[in-house]
């Protein structure tokens, strides 16, 4: 009986317990979920590869990496279909839980603008902008050779 089954959920955030139990499908994703909402800052990717590959004989599979990245994108949606107002994200190389305000924030045409003229690695840039690294290449393409939005 694993930890969740048996005590609330609590906020990753504040510890506040909000639910009794989100299912969110087979065993590794379940295994996924519990263990990173158990953790206020989150694991590593070989955290989770181990936590999830560690009683199997193979020691799972080789491209356990992508695996996990995988599981992640399936459990985000099942989590958007129940509502529920927390994803799984990757952030500074470690997976946890964030609210989605604290994911994508909104900025305006000349932020955008000024953002994707911003010399460095798309990757840094999103994540100190906290937006996907999809995001800046967009933006950098819509704001090419000075056109506008």
């Amino acid at each position: 009986m694993s930890r969740s089954e048996t005590k609330p959920l609590c906020c990753p955030t504040c510890g506040a317990p909000q639910l009794d139990r989100v299912i969110v499908g087979g065993k590794k994703r379940q295994a996924l979920f519990d263990f990173l909402w158990e953790r206020k800052h989150g694991a590593t990717t070989q955290q989770v590869i181990s936590h999830l590959y560690d009683n199997e004989a193979n020691g799972g599979p080789e491209d356990a990496q992508k695996c996990v990245h995988v599981v992640v994108h399936q459990i985000n949606e099942t989590l958007e279909d129940l509502n529920f107002p927390w994803r799984i994200s990757s952030v500074s190389g470690r997976y946890k839980f964030v609210a989605p305000d604290e994911m994508f924030r909104r900025y305006t045409i000349p932020e955008k603008r000024k953002i994707a003229r911003e010399p460095g690695g798309v990757r840094a840039l999103a994540r100190r902008y906290k937006v996907t690294h999809n995001t800046i290449h967009n933006w950098r393409r819509q704001f090419a050779n000075g056109a506008s939005a």
